[in-house]
């Protein structure tokens, strides 16, 4: 009896953790237009060496827009220990064509086990032609 709770306790731990894995693979989109830019920041803590990066391999449309990292923001020394994540990196976004552009970028840092983690996050930024000046009737 024992072992059947063990395999079904093992079965809904697999799960679940495949669960987690297709929600951290979740995209998040923006919507600008041209003329427009934007800025992207994902937090981490400088101190504790955290780096994001953009995958220009793994990303799409790169044709369609420039992106530049920006730096950090750093938080006050208020709300920050080693090991949490209160910095915020930025990068700059701006939009060349129309089109979609799908951004992957890479997180990794030190956790406190002393092991290197690696996550991804894509954004995908969809580019649309700049709005038409609606014209002003008296």
């Amino acid at each position: 009896m024992q072992s059947f709770w063990r395999v079904l306790f093992l079965a809904v731990f697999i799960a679940g953790s495949a669960h987690a894995k297709d929600s951290a693979n979740d995209i998040e989109v923006k919507e600008v237009q041209l003329g427009q830019y934007l800025i992207l920041g994902f937090k981490g803590n400088r101190v504790a060496l955290h780096r994001w990066r953009l995958i220009k391999s793994d990303s799409q449309g790169l044709d369609l827009l420039d992106v530049s990292e920006l730096g950090w923001i750093i938080s006050s020394k208020d709300n920050k220990s080693m090991f949490s994540a209160h910095d915020t990196i930025r990068f700059h976004i701006l939009p060349k064509a129309e089109g979609q552009a799908n951004l992957v970028f890479q997180h990794n840092y030190r956790n406190v086990r002393g092991n290197f983690v690696f996550k991804r996050k894509t954004i995908r930024i969809n580019i649309h032609a700049k709005a038409a000046l609606a014209k002003v009737v008296n």
